[in-house]
């Protein structure tokens, strides 16, 4: 088998090439998370591995994997946090960024009815109401009868319907949030 020297000039780049372009990285020890004790209520939830920061620099964050938070208890963490960054990106007038963020909320939570009036609020601010009247009612299909959240879904709906003209569609509304004051 003959090799040209072009071809092993190559290789022998590439192979100086790809270590210098390695980085030292040493990895600081793990601390062994503390698992509560087991109880006939706790035995039953699923467990997932929680994502623990250990080193940070700037070209890499290394984590490590603990098994400590119930699924459900991360799942409310990443809502919270999704949903306060939504918050923020409207504060801003990042009403798009703002949507963003509340549907990647939504596909972890599907059947959360604040989420869903949350992106009513931002629909209806941007103009698009057709859309925030759809996710008002959606809310309140998935809201129990008589939440607080239900009058606000109402709300939503009667303004989009006064747009729309549809006053009668529009009164009517406003009957039904104001029931649930």
């Amino acid at each position: 088998m003959r090799v040209s020297v072009g071809w092993v000039i190559f290789m022998v780049l590439l192979l100086v090439a790809g270590c210098s372009a390695t980085q030292q990285t040493r990895f600081a020890p793990v601390e062994e998370a503390i698992q509560p004790p087991v109880t006939p209520d706790s035995a039953q939830q699923k467990v997932i591995p929680e994502r623990r920061l250990v080193e940070k620099n700037s070209d890499a964050q290394v984590f490590a994997l603990s098994e400590s938070k119930p699924l459900e208890m991360q799942m409310i963490s990443a809502i919270d946090s999704l949903t306060e960054q939504a918050e923020q990106q409207r504060r801003r007038g990042d009403l798009q960024d703002a949507v963003t963020t509340l549907e990647r909320a939504l596909r972890i939570e599907p059947r959360n009815p604040h989420l869903w009036n949350r992106l009513a609020q931002l629909y209806l601010q941007q103009k698009q109401f057709k859309q925030a009247g759809d996710l008002a009612a959606r809310s309140n299909a998935l809201t129990e009868k008589g939440a607080p959240i239900r009058h606000d879904n109402w709300h939503i709906i009667a303004a989009v319907r006064r747009i729309e003209r549809d006053y009668v569609g529009a009164k009517e509304a406003e009957n039904r949030a104001a029931t649930l004051q």
